[in-house]
């Protein structure tokens, strides 16, 4: 008797089956009896069988777990995986797992759990995989398929207000709605602007409930939108200046627009910031194409100190004769109530950058910046200064001379040469000019070149110990400059017509006859075939003799223009 109550109980007791696995009870291997599990796709609340699926009509999948008997077994957990979670999503999912929603069988052993488009652009076919245990063993599991259709979902910004204009600097909340789609359906809803996305952001979006962390770059900010209590998005102007901004909301193809306009902060104050190089030389063949531009930068900021974008800044050159652009436009030549000025806008970072260039003309100036109200000067201020020199030596500036004119050539003493090289203004020529030398290496010998220091240099003739044939020699000096010219209309350029004087080629004159001999070494510039001629007035520039500027004859080109400027000296040797 007490042997036939303990199998009773173990009976009573596997009978019970309350609460099941609560794993993912997927039926491998060998397969219970008894038990049976069913499931169908139906419309939500209803025993309507469907298995389209779409954001705006979700399912229920619908399983009914029976023992052998056909009685509904109660309390037990049934899974359900779906094969391709980007067409469709159990609701709720497990946290680990978005694959697998569960569910407790019901006293009808009914289990129902929520199914939904994954995406507004979710679109194909895929499967549901319900499975459960029974007394510890699988029960044969069984599959549900389902069609996803596309879903055109309706997105708007909600609010009052939304078009209004927004201050500088000032902040406003955007709601977000999603319809055509079933209740209580979850979206990502990406929210990009134009202020935004540009290369220096001067916006930023936040939100409560963001799915990214760019909210400031091109990519936007994304926001999970919900179809019963919608979503916020926050956009913060940073200064993107007078300028439309439309907001774009968008799932998938859908998107919705939501335009205002940002107002510019009020710009209180201007500083100038920077200068590139200082020391400029004139535009064209007298500035010899050396550094003749330059940038200048000032900035543009409000009462917080903050920089103000799309802020008309009215720029000029002082003084205004020497025909410097900005931008490549001559403030001088402009006309109108703010005369004599370009107009420039600050960027985004409230900067204007200005491309300076020179003109033919040489000088010390300024830029000058203001902001204005019309034609009043509110406020303005300056760059600092930059000179502009004529940079070339002109051969009427270039001169040498010799600490003595004659040298014993049994001595250790040399003669120190020093050339001075002055523009066609008389301004010395920039710094580190170079200037180049040669001599008769028979009788001595020099440097082959000297940079020069405020417009001169110094080398060193050391003679080679002999007096040579003709009892001297020459040291000759070079240098890149341009013929001597007549600016008979004071623009600081050659004009056709105006006078100068033609050089040729440059030559060593080592029998000292002042005549280019064959055989002579010659520095040839242009390679020119015609006779050389001067039409300089004799009150504006007499050359100096042949010896001491060696221009062979017959070697010119006709044409005013750059050659070697020239100097020779003569030294005479003695025993």
């Amino acid at each position: 008797m007490r042997l036939v109550w303990l199998v009773l109980l173990l009976l009573g007791l596997a009978a019970c089956g309350g609460g099941g696995d609560d794993g993912d009870p997927v039926s491998v291997g060998t397969t219970t009896t008894a038990a049976t599990l069913t499931a169908t796709a139906v419309l939500p609340g209803t025993t309507t069988a469907s298995n389209t699926l779409s954001l705006s009509q979700s399912l229920q999948l619908r399983a009914v777990l029976r023992d052998a008997g056909g009685k509904p077994i109660p309390n037990y957990l049934v899974a359900f995986r779906v094969a391709d979670t980007s067409l469709a999503v159990p609701v709720p999912a497990d946290s680990a797992d978005p694959s697998l929603g569960k569910a407790l069988t019901d006293s009808n052993g009914i289990a129902l759990i929520t199914l939904q488009a994954a995406s507004a652009t979710a679109q194909g076919a895929t499967t549901v995989t319900v499975s459960t245990t029974y007394q510890g063993l699988p029960v044969a599991a069984v599959t549900v398929g389902v069609s996803v259709s596309l879903t055109s979902v309706t997105l708007s910004f909600t609010g009052a207000g939304l078009g209004d204009d927004l201050a500088a600097y000032a902040t406003r909340n955007f709601g977000l709605q999603i319809s055509g789609v079933a209740a209580g359906v979850t979206l990502p809803v990406t929210v990009t602007s134009q202020c935004t996305a540009l290369a220096t952001p001067r916006a930023k979006f936040s939100a409560t409930n963001p799915t990214q962390s760019d909210i400031t770059g091109p990519a936007g900010i994304q926001v999970l939108v919900n179809a019963t209590s919608g979503g916020t998005v926050t956009f913060t102007d940073n200064g993107c200046g007078d300028f439309t901004e439309t907001l774009t909301a968008r799932a998938g193809s859908n998107s919705a627009t939501q335009s205002f306009n940002v107002k510019r902060a009020v710009a209180t104050g201007i500083a100038f910031v920077s200068l590139g190089t200082k020391d400029l030389t004139v535009t064209g063949p007298l500035g010899d194409g050396m550094v003749s531009t330059t940038t200048a930068t000032f900035s543009v900021f409000d009462s917080s100190l903050r920089p103000v974008a799309g802020q008309t800044v009215y720029v000029e050159v002082v003084p205004s004769t020497l025909g410097i652009t900005l931008n490549g436009t001559d403030p001088s030549t402009t006309t109108g109530p703010n005369a004599g000025t370009i107009p420039v806008v600050t960027d985004v970072n409230g900067r204007i950058a200005l491309a300076v260039a020179t003109g033919s003309r040489t000088g010390t100036a300024r830029i000058r910046a203001t902001l204005r109200s019309g034609s009043t000067v509110l406020t303005e201020t300056s760059s600092e200064n930059f000179v502009i020199s004529g940079s070339l030596p002109s051969q009427e500036g270039f001169s040498i001379r010799g600490s003595v004119s004659s040298v014993s050539v049994s001595g250790t003493t040399g003669v120190n040469v020093t050339v001075s090289l002055r523009d066609r203004l008389g301004n010395f020529v920039r710094d580190n000019t170079v200037v180049n030398f040669v001599t008769n290496p028979a009788l001595g010998g020099v440097p082959s070149n000297c940079k020069t220091k405020d417009g001169q240099c110094t080398i060193t003739f050391t003679t080679a110990g002999s007096v040579g044939s003709v009892g001297g020699t020459i040291v000759l000096a070079m240098a890149n400059g341009i013929e001597p010219f007549v600016d008979s209309n004071g623009n600081n350029v050659y004009d056709t017509g105006e006078p100068f004087a033609d050089l040729g080629d440059v030559y060593l004159d080592l029998n000292l006859n002042s005549v280019a001999d064959a055989g002579e070494q010659r520095f040839i510039f242009s390679a020119g075939n015609r006779a050389c001629s001067n039409t300089v007035p004799a009150a504006t520039w007499t050359p100096p003799a042949e010896i001491n500027m060696p221009n062979a004859a017959s070697t010119c080109d006709g044409a005013w223009g750059k050659n070697f400027v020239r100097a020779a000296l003569r030294i005479t040797l003695t025993p």
